[in-house]
This record gives C-alpha cells, sequence and structure tokens, in this order.
C-alpha cells in the first residue's frame, strides 16, 4: 500500500505539468476554433446586412422612378392628353432628372409605340408593335383595375446591355386608353444608384434568372462563392437577385489575429503553468514588446518629421517655381515680340495674304502668351511676396480700383455703386487685386445688349463657430460684388476659381483663366474664402469672408519671404 502511494506520488508529480499542459492545449484549439467560427459569421452577417442595404436601396430608387412615372401617366389622364408637344415637354424634365432613362414613349390603345422621347437615338423604336410583347400584354391592367401597376421587366438594347421596362396604364373613366412606358439602361441605373459609397468594400452583381448581368468590380472574385449572400430584389421580380461579397482587402481588414493570438496565449498559458518560471517569463515578453512598441512609435515620429519636413521644402519649391518660369519666358517672349513687331513695320509690304495672316497669329499667340506670364507671376507672388497684414479701408481701395479702370467703365457705358464698405486687417495690395479682379470680370462678362452695373457692398458678421474670448476674430468681414451680367452655371462654382480654368473661349472673352484663382488664393491666405451664386443671363454675385482682426502670431510674423532669380534682383 505504502508502494502504490508513492508510485501515485511520483506518476502526479512527473505527469500533472503534462496533463496540464495538455488540459490547457486542448482549450486553447477549441477557443481558436471558436473565434474562427464566429469570425467566419461576423462577415456573412455583415455581408448578409450590406446586400440587404443594397436591395433597399434599389427598391427605394426604383421605387421613385416608377412612382415618378405614374404621376406623369396620371397627370397626363387628367390633362386628357392635351397634345403631344404637351407630353414631350414632361417627359424631357422626366429624362433630365433621371439620367439612366432610355426614353419614355407612349403607346397607344393598339399597342403601337407612336411618341418617343427623346426621338435621338430611340428611332426604332417609333411606331413599334408591342401586341406580340408578352411581358407588355401580362402587364396590362385586368377589369379596368386603375390601381395595378405592370411588374417591370428586361429588354436587351439595341446599343447593348440589358434595359427595364416599366409600363403605366392610361385611362379614360373605367376605359383604357394607352400607356407610359419608361424605359432605362439597367448598368447604368445601377451605377448610379450603386455607387462608390454605397457597400464600400464589397463587390456587387446583379443577376438575372441565375445569370449575372451587372457587376460592380471584377476583383475579388475567388471570394465570391465562400463569402456571397445573395437577396431577391421583389420589385424587379422573383427572378432578379443582388448578390454582394467583401473584395480581398476588405477581408483581410475582418479577418483578425484573435483566434492565431488566442491560440498562442493558450498554448503558452498551458507551458507556463507547467512552468515553475511562467510569470516572469510572460512579465518579461510583454515588457521587451513593450519597449519595441514605444521605439517603433519614436521611429514613426521622426520619419513623420522629416517626411514633414520635405513636404514644407517642396511646397515652397513650387511657390518659386511659377515665378522662376515667368521670369525666364519674359525673355524669349520679348524677342519674339519685337521681331514680329519688325516685320510688321519693316516687311509687311514684302509679305503676300497668307504670310501676313501667319504674322498676326503670332502677334496674337504672343500678346496671349505675355497675358498668361504676367498671371501667372500674379499668381504666384500671392504666396511668394506677401505683405504684412494692416488696417485697410476698403471703401477707398475700392474708388481707387474703379479710377484704374474709369477707361474701360466709359467704354462700356457701365455703373459702379458701393455701400457700406468696411475696415479690416488685410495685405492692402492683395485687396486691391481682389477687388480691381472682380470688377475687371464683372466689366468684362456683361450682356451686349445691356450696360453693366456693378455693385460692391460690404457688412460685419459674427462668426458663431468660434468661440467667445478665443484668440482669433470672432467677427468677419463679408464683401459682395454683384453684377448683371452673363451669368453661370452653378454646377462650375468649383472650376471658375482653379487656374487656367474658362467657361467659355478665347473667341468670345479675353482672359487666361487666372484671375478668379488669385482671388481664391487671396482669400485663403486672410484665412477666408470665396464662392459665388449665379444664373445663366441673371447676373452674378461673388462673396468673399474674410476674418476682421487677423490672428496676433500672424500680423507680428507674417512671412516675406522674396526669392530673386536674376542678379537684376527681377
Amino acid at each position: 500500500m505504502i508502494v502504490w502511494t508513492w508510485t501515485a506520488e511520483q506518476v502526479a508529480r512527473r505527469w500533472l505539468p503534462v496533463l496540464i499542459a495538455f488540459a490547457g492545449l486542448a482549450a486553447s484549439v477549441a477557443l481558436w476554433r471558436a473565434l474562427i467560427v464566429q469570425e467566419r459569421a461576423q462577415i456573412h452577417r455583415t455581408t448578409r446586412a450590406e446586400v440587404t442595404t443594397v436591395k433597399n436601396l434599389i427598391t427605394t430608387r426604383l421605387e421613385t422612378r416608377i412612382a415618378s412615372l405614374e404621376r406623369l401617366g396620371r397627370r397626363w389622364e387628367r390633362s386628357n392628353r392635351s397634345g403631344q408637344a404637351d407630353w414631350e415637354s414632361e417627359a424631357e424634365i422626366y429624362l433630365s432628372y433621371y439620367r439612366a432613362c432610355q426614353a419614355i414613349e407612349w403607346v397607344d390603345t393598339s399597342l403601337h409605340v407612336r411618341w418617343v422621347a427623346p426621338l435621338d437615338g430611340n428611332q426604332a423604336d417609333l411606331n413599334l408593335d408591342l401586341g406580340a410583347a408578352q411581358p407588355f400584354r401580362t402587364g396590362l391592367p385586368a377589369g379596368g383595375d386603375r390601381q395595378n401597376r405592370t411588374v417591370p421587366h428586361f429588354l436587351d438594347l439595341k446599343q447593348g446591355g440589358k434595359s427595364l421596362v416599366v409600363i403605366v396604364p392610361i385611362f379614360d373613366g373605367e376605359n383604357f386608353r394607352g400607356s407610359v412606358r419608361g424605359v432605362f439602361r439597367l448598368r447604368e441605373l445601377l451605377d448610379l444608384i450603386l455607387h462608390m459609397d454605397i457597400a464600400r468594400g464589397y463587390s456587387v452583381s446583379a443577376l438575372l434568372d441565375g445569370k449575372e448581368i451587372y457587376r460592380r468590380h471584377e476583383e475579388g472574385s475567388a471570394q465570391m462563392g465562400e463569402w456571397g449572400e445573395e437577396i431577391a430584389i421583389d420589385i424587379l421580380g422573383p427572378d432578379f437577385h443582388a448578390r454582394a461579397w467583401p473584395r480581398p482587402e476588405l477581408l483581410a481588414a475582418f479577418r483578425s489575429q484573435s483566434p492565431q493570438a488566442a491560440l498562442g496565449s493558450g498554448l503558452a498559458l498551458a507551458f507556463l503553468l507547467a512552468l515553475s518560471t511562467g510569470l516572469f517569463q510572460q512579465a518579461r515578453f510583454r515588457a521587451a514588446a513593450l519597449a519595441e512598441e514605444i521605439l517603433e512609435r519614436k521611429r514613426a515620429e521622426e520619419k513623420l518629421k522629416a517626411y514633414t519636413w520635405k513636404l514644407e521644402q517642396s511646397n515652397a519649391a513650387l511657390q518659386d517655381f511659377a515665378s522662376v518660369v515667368s521670369h525666364d519666358l519674359r525673355e524669349p517672349l520679348g524677342k519674339v515680340q519685337l521681331f514680329a513687331d519688325r516685320l510688321q513695320t519693316k516687311c509687311f509690304a514684302a509679305l503676300n495674304e497668307q504670310g501676313r495672316e501667319y504674322l498676326a497669329r503670332v502677334q496674337h499667340a504672343a500678346a496671349r502668351m505675355q497675358a498668361l506670364i504676367n498671371d501667372l507671376l500674379e499668381l504666384s507672388q500671392v504666396t511668394t511676396r506677401p505683405q504684412p497684414f494692416v488696417a485697410v479701408d476698403l471703401g477707398k481701395i475700392a474708388r481707387e480700383v474703379v479710377a484704374d479702370l474709369e477707361a474701360r467703365i466709359e467704354q462700356t457705358g457701365a455703373r459702379v455703386e458701393f455701400n457700406g464698405l468696411p475696415s479690416l486687417e488685410a495685405d492692402p495690395t492683395q485687396m486691391r487685386q481682389l477687388l480691381q479682379n472682380l470688377i475687371s470680370n464683372a466689366l468684362k462678362f456683361h450682356r451686349p445688349s445691356e450696360p453693366p452695373v456693378v455693385k460692391i457692398s460690404g457688412r460685419l458678421l459674427l462668426d458663431r463657430r468660434r468661440p467667445a474670448g478665443s484668440a482669433a476674430s470672432r467677427e468677419l468681414c463679408q464683401i459682395l460684388v454683384e453684377d448683371n451680367g452673363i451669368g453661370f452655371e452653378e454646377k462650375y462654382l468649383d472650376r471658375i476659381f482653379d487656374a487656367f480654368q474658362r467657361l467659355h473661349g478665347q473667341d468670345q472673352f479675353e482672359g487666361t483663366g487666372v484671375g478668379l484663382a488669385v482671388c481664391r488664393k487671396i482669400a485663403e491666405r486672410h484665412n477666408g474664402s470665396i464662392t459665388a451664386k449665379s444664373a445663366p443671363g441673371q447676373g452674378s454675385t461673388f462673396i468673399v469672408t474674410l476674418p476682421a482682426r487677423q490672428r496676433q502670431e500672424m500680423t507680428d510674423h507674417e512671412p516675406t519671404r522674396e526669392t530673386s532669380h536674376h542678379s537684376d534682383g527681377r
């Protein structure tokens, strides 16, 4: 008995650590498997949620388009079909709002397409007999059911691809009087609905009768079978499905290191439990890992500082580049203009008609190049040659600018009005340039039939975005330059403030497209902004918003870096 007890103790002393190690190993493997299963389930749940979002979005957007067609049909029904011109006008409004619409068609009671909008590109549908088309017939209402709407169906476009067709019946009392037929380009429609912000990181496809007819991303096909989730789009019928699956980069982000970490930690814990020095080794390992992380962060901070310094140097070099180019191009351009003028004065009679035309083109191009160089230099000097911020009377500067433009004002018969221009802290030279560019634009882009009227006004506003008592100014100065000129569409608002961007050709209005870019740079340098409100034929209003008082460090320590690129200091 004593021998047995001693043997049991020996066995326990020898094998208990091993048993603990195996128990820890088993628990670690079980946890690792459970985390993998959980991770896969989470990926599938997230994918199902995304494909449901895709379904809901497609359903909502299609219901909006179908409801608009129904309203078009009801208005047409109530108006007793007042005429083709009225119908085409309403159809054009619908087409302008829904870009993916291929055509809107009027189908009469004999099931022939009688009117098509737009006709261009859809001539083949005019007078098309739809009587034999089963999808069309099954979509017609039965028994005078005015509320019935056809189930959308799909056709092959002659231009290639699939089209989605929606039919809305029209009634006169209880009598069927025809249908409004909307034809949508399916791929373009889905591209509009499923833009990049929808189901970001997922590939999305559409299937009809089990066949793929649309896909947003080509990559990631290998993940489709394992991770894809599919859902029926009820509004498009039981055979239309949407499918989504995570792309490789998103799948990599989903897959955490938790399972592997759990397995490793479990193994380490099992062995640490079996070893008397486990806790000490674990603490030392964590301390080493923390020290390495701190070291890596310091290295990353040093790299970030180095990259920031390089970026600042690069920006400074880019600012100087325009000035260098402008100065260096003046000399050869001056020679071109000089010799062109000599040809004009000394050799003009000896030139034939074609030679004179070529000379005129050279002179015109040289003049445009000179204007472009001057504007480019002006644009670069906004940041390379700034002046300190001082108190500036905008009313006085505006009157000086108008005096400088007196010849142009008399030439166009313009009227310039001032109202309540305040004072503010700014660079006076740049404020003068800002107002001169805006007033010159107002004089340039006027309607030929009406003399220009330019109204310049200003007001002080309270900046509610900044707390009271903050170091920065809470008072804003808003400058408005309003004209009665040709105006522009506001969809080009961002474009007009970019350098060298023009909305009109050189044959219509002269200029280089730099003036408004200079205005934006001046506004940004003064910690402000510039925008505009306009409509074609209704004039424009340019709105400049600047702090009435600049920050103290900017007024005291405004940079005055000025780089000389030539020995004469130009």
